[in-house]
């Protein structure tokens, strides 16, 4: 399996035709997205939904231009703003639907049961007037090619439809994700370079970050985590970034620090496992807050200690406590 994103546009071909907006389609696998617009502005006591303008990609089999014909394509429509009821008290699924057969308009489509109304029609949200909250904007296509959702459980709810290998974006918590065998993945962390900017890390030979490899957690809460391990002495910088589980070799005096936590969220956490090899001393961050009051006892000569370090305040404080040893 490789990791792919949803290019905006491949081997563009366009033609217009009588009933029909420009439609395009082209070579590499197509992917119904949202292209813009399409907010709810919800009115609960009615209750009621009016989506705002927008534009949509939806994709169709056997799609016919000119004298050339496609087995998928995809085709773009202007959405203009419409009114439409809900049900109360239950959660409403949100949808813009086409009839390629009638006429180009995009229809604003609302029913309870979550089951999409036709092949071409894309989920866009969901409104549930029981708890009167909205969920907007599924399946956005940004310009650089990813495919974002509210929530990760907006993106297990239609991961169906996703290709294996799709990375996803989920823009609540910032988390990059990727399905596979119908299962929702959290790749590792991307590299924040420049405010909301993310770069993709060095991948591997499967697209998977090599500074993570292995760190991912599917829907039902597996979590699969990445080790860094080294010979240390000296200032040692612990970057939870590029790892969970830190094994390290004491080979020298250690003072230790640690970076990398996002400042998109607020949790992280690591254990580390130390090993020790002479009468090195360690020196802990002052940003430490030992369970007990105090640092455990530095092991002695080829002795061990495993630690575990968690963090409410996006790494400014930490949770520290010796949970193995084998003095």
């Amino acid at each position: 399996m490789s990791l792919q994103k949803i290019a905006p546009f491949s081997d563009v071909k366009e033609w217009t035709t009588d009933g029909e907006p420009a439609a395009r389609a082209y070579s590499s696998l197509p992917t119904a997205a949202l292209l813009d617009g399409c907010t709810f502005n919800v009115d609960y006591t009615v209750p009621e939904v009016t989506v705002s303008t927008g534009s949509v990609r939806l994709v169709d089999t056997n799609v016919n231009g000119g004298d050339q014909s496609w087995s998928t394509g995809a085709f773009i429509y202007e959405v203009d703003s419409q009114t439409v009821s809900l049900t109360d008290e239950t959660t409403n699924h949100i949808y813009i639907e086409v009839d390629r057969s009638a006429d180009d308009t995009a229809t604003i489509v609302v029913n309870t049961a979550g089951i999409r109304p036709s092949e071409t029609s894309l989920k866009i949200g969901e409104v549930d007037t029981t708890n009167n909250t909205k969920s907007e904007q599924w399946s956005l296509l940004t310009t650089n090619g990813n495919l974002t959702f509210p929530q990760q459980s907006a993106v297990s709810s239609v991961k169906s439809r996703i290709s294996d290998g799709t990375v996803l974006y989920a823009r609540e918590n910032s988390t990059y994700l990727f399905v596979s065998d119908d299962t929702v993945y959290r790749l590792s962390p991307w590299k924040i370079t420049d405010g909301d900017t993310y770069t993709l890390p060095e991948t591997d030979a499967n697209g998977i970050s090599k500074a993570r490899t292995g760190d991912i957690i599917n829907e039902s809460g597996a979590y699969f985590e990445s080790t860094v391990s080294k010979t240390v002495s000296g200032t040692v910088s612990v970057d939870v970034s590029e790892a969970n589980l830190i094994q390290h070799t004491v080979d020298g005096d250690v003072t230790y620090e640690f970076s990398g936590v996002s400042s998109y969220v607020d949790g992280a956490s690591f254990t580390m496992f130390i090993e020790q090899n002479g009468s090195n001393s360690i020196t802990w961050p002052s940003s430490v807050d030992w369970n007990g009051g105090s640092a455990p006892n530095t092991p002695s000569d080829g002795k061990s200690l495993e630690l575990a370090f968690i963090s409410y305040d996006g790494g400014t404080t930490w949770k520290g406590r010796p949970t193995w040893s084998n003095e």
